[in-house]
């Protein structure tokens, strides 16, 4: 929190597309994104002057048998890219974190497609980590 307000908007969850800071951690939480055949933006977010080693997770409160396209970029470049096949263990994904590190002033983006229909499906993106200056 920057001066005693929410700076990505009113719900101090902090669910949405950006990044939060509490003492020497940062996280961001998606909420609920429907994603559908167009690649749809879970979190967007820039960082500080400091680098963080962060964890990112996905989930779905669906099982369905589409498969999904799961990307990270860093300064608009791929840093991950996976597909998930259909159909699959929800629980499997949440106890796989990816771990990475997220340097100094960089622009984050995770993204997810439905690859195989054009119906919009639940899927949920979290990043936790530590920050280091």
């Amino acid at each position: 929190m920057l001066g005693g307000g929410n700076p990505v908007g009113s719900n101090p969850a902090g669910t949405g597309a950006g990044l939060n800071y509490i003492g020497n951690h940062a996280y961001a939480y998606s909420g609920s994104v429907d994603a559908n055949n167009v690649e749809t933006t879970a979190l967007q977010f820039d960082t500080g002057n400091e680098y963080i080693l962060a964890e990112f997770n996905l989930c779905s409160s669906q099982t369905t048998g589409d498969d999904f396209k799961f990307r990270i970029e860093m300064n608009g470049e791929d840093i991950m890219v996976t597909t998930i096949t259909g159909p699959y263990d929800i629980s499997e994904h949440m106890n796989q974190p990816l771990k990475l590190v997220i340097p100094a002033n960089t622009k984050v983006r995770v993204t997810f497609t439905n690859v195989s229909t054009t119906s919009a499906r639940e899927w949920f993106a979290t990043m936790s980590g530590r920050v280091y200056n």
